[in-house]
């Protein structure tokens, strides 16, 4: 929302230089950090513990479910890449409805952050993941229809809401799921997930939408996010089960 403003100030270089202050003061922040690197004895890095835990989330249905979720639900429903065309082209608003548009997703996410904190734990993470991705991809295609920016607006709020329960389910279930002794190979694996998700899903956006439409490309996104979830959902019953009480396995 503030490069929003400051892209209506000065332009994009003013932006551009903002973040790169931002930047430059976290790295010298993080340099006042003390280096500490501590390997318990005997333990030791190999390709053999990779594989391990690959190994690992590939035959839990609960961990693989949630990272397949996360990964094509974002590959696929992704709008961020192409909030620029939108507020531009399509909802006709300037940088501060851009800059507004996108931090629809956070005030969402902050929202229902804060509403998780104070209600009470969600007994059946499965099944709310499976709900959240639902209004994700529902909220994703009614941002692709729509052609009012309060309704568009609306639309990224209610997407960041399910995006923020959708994150929280799918940590509980990870963490519930995994044994100790594989919990950081098991979270490095969803990290690579997460991050590839993000990238990919950028991608794939920029590329439909310059072969069809902006448009079509978030409709697309949407629809490719549902069938996704009826795959999962069909093929997967021990994520759509999975309560809070399992524990581990």
């Amino acid at each position: 929302m503030l490069a929003g403003l400051l892209i209506a100030a000065g332009g994009p270089a003013v932006a551009y230089l903002a973040m790169g202050g931002l930047v430059l003061a976290s790295v010298l922040t993080l340099a006042r950090l003390g280096q500490r690197v501590h390997v318990e004895e005997g333990q030791s890095v190999s390709w053999a513990a990779v594989r391990e835990g690959i190994s690992f989330v590939w035959q839990r249905q609960p961990v693989l479910g949630c990272m397949t979720l996360d990964l094509f639900a974002v590959i696929f429903a992704g709008v961020t890449a192409l909030l620029p065309v939108f507020a531009k082209d399509i909802l006709g608003t300037g940088p501060e409805g851009y800059g507004l548009l996108a931090g629809a997703l956070q005030i969402g996410t902050f929202a229902m952050a804060t509403l998780l904190v104070v209600l009470p734990p969600i007994r059946r993470p499965g099944r709310a993941l499976l709900f959240a991705v639902l209004g994700f991809a529902l909220a994703t295609l009614l941002f692709g229809i729509s052609r009012r920016f309060e309704l568009s607006m609306a639309a990224l709020i209610l997407a960041g809401m399910a995006d923020e329960i959708s994150m929280v389910t799918r940590s509980t279930i990870i963490q519930l799921s995994t044994p100790d002794g594989l919990r950081g190979r098991v979270s490095a694996v969803n990290m690579v997930f997460i991050g590839a998700s993000n990238e990919l899903g950028s991608a794939e956006s920029g590329f439909l939408a310059a072969l069809t439409s902006a448009t079509f490309s978030v409709l697309f996104g949407g629809a490719a996010c549902l069938a996704t979830l009826g795959i999962v959902t069909w093929r997967m019953p021990e994520l759509r089960h999975f309560r809070l009480d399992q524990g581990e396995p």
